[in-house]
């Protein structure tokens, strides 16, 4: 570039010079030597812009692809962290009910080892009474009979793919309709408590008599401090009281996450 600048000025005064001598073919050719590497100079300085034009642009390409991957990478790492939430709830879901009926269980096996010991004396103090103790043998295999079918329900919940891999809703209805099922419990929902707000709002209300799922709705715990407080203590409460708007026979079991 620098060569072709001096050989273009190198004409140019070679041309003045001719035309001042009124040599008419020197300056002929030194003004056409002249024109031809101003418009070669040109050309490059043109080059130039358009290469560093083209630069630039690649730049800013690279910088708004660069900003749109971290873009996505947040929104990525956002819905892998709700997932892992998910889980997590899901699981502490599974774990509250196996606890649930696992104390079912272990007191329905001390209210038959109970019955038990009840029959025996009977039989050996009052053989005489036969039907009473035949009404508490029928007791005792009704008893049976309900245990089995805790601990087969409970092998279900711990095999159902909704409660294990589905999302949250289904897996909280699947296993509200399994423990109202398993337990006979008229109405078996699950809630999530926000402390800030003050308010509990149900996520699945399974409702044993019509077998279907009651509609979401949440409660303003300043209106029943009775459940505020029993929250305050414990994260599954048996509620013999009515629960409010699901009528007067809506007692059951809720299960409340904080």
């Amino acid at each position: 570039m620098r060569d072709l600048d001096l050989s273009m000025n190198a004409h140019y005064y070679l041309w003045k010079i001719s035309e001042y001598a009124h040599n008419r073919e020197d300056e002929l050719y030194h003004s056409n030597q002249y024109l031809v590497l101003k418009d070669s100079v040109n050309d490059i300085h043109v080059s130039d812009k358009i290469a560093r034009f083209q630069f630039q642009t690649e730049i800013e390409r690279k910088q708004a692809e660069n900003e749109t991957l971290k873009v996505m990478q947040s929104h990525n790492e956002t819905i892998i962290h709700q997932q892992d939430q998910q889980r997590a709830v899901l699981a502490l879901l599974a774990l509250l009910v196996s606890i649930l009926l696992y104390i079912q269980w272990r007191n329905a096996r001390e209210t038959q080892r109970s019955q038990r010991r009840a029959v025996a004396t009977e039989y050996a103090y009052r053989a005489d009474e036969t039907p009473r103790s035949s009404d508490l043998v029928d007791e005792t295999t009704e008893r049976n009979t309900m245990l089995q079918l805790h601990l087969t329900t409970l092998v279900e919940l711990s095999k159902s793919k909704v409660v294990n891999f589905g999302a949250i809703e289904e897996a909280s209805s699947e296993i509200a309709r399994i423990t109202a099922q398993s337990l006979d419990c008229s109405r078996v929902s699950i809630w999530t408590y926000d402390q800030d707000a003050r308010t509990i709002t149900s996520t699945a209300c399974y409702d044993l008599a019509s077998d279907r799922l009651l509609d979401d709705m949440t409660l303003d715990l300043r209106i029943f401090p009775e459940y505020e407080k029993a929250l305050t203590t414990q994260k599954i409460i048996e509620a013999p009281m009515p629960v409010p708007t699901f009528g007067p026979t809506s007692s059951g079991i809720h299960i409340c996450f904080h």
